[in-house]
């Protein structure tokens, strides 16, 4: 549940995204946490850890935690069209938030305009929580 068992940090899709996930994997330990992706939507949703959302200041991403709650991708869901795991879920890891911090810094991917990018994803305030898949 968002502001409980992580928070997450929306950025944009495309090629700065992309980018991001293969620098992540290659300098976080134990390579990147989970990333949830909608393509349709131009978003890359990064589950960072609870309590991120209260020092979080980035030019290139917004952070939340709770009252909003992350619809999870079923733990199959890999591709498109819809939320997919692009980098799945595993017991205990999340994305590094100091990590991300640098690599949107380094990246610099548009900044996602809040309610553009939150319309019809998983993200939506007031609605009921879903735990964490398993891995």
């Amino acid at each position: 549940m968002c502001g409980a068992d992580f928070d997450v940090v929306l950025t944009t899709y495309g090629t700065p995204g992309d980018r991001m996930l293969r620098w992540m994997d290659r300098y976080q330990t134990g390579g990147c946490g989970p990333v949830i992706a909608n393509v349709e939507r131009d978003a890359l949703m990064w589950l960072v850890p609870p309590g991120t959302v209260y020092a979080w200041e980035h030019p290139h991403a917004l952070c939340f935690g709770g009252p909003f709650t992350v619809l999870l991708p079923p733990a199959g869901a890999r591709t498109a069209p819809g939320p997919h795991w692009r980098k799945p879920q595993r017991l205990g890891h999340v994305v590094d938030a100091d990590c991300l911090h640098h690599a949107l810094g380094r990246f610099r991917p548009d900044l996602p305009h809040p309610v553009m990018r939150l319309a019809g994803t998983p993200l939506l305030p007031g609605t009921p929580p879903m735990p964490l898949l398993p891995s």
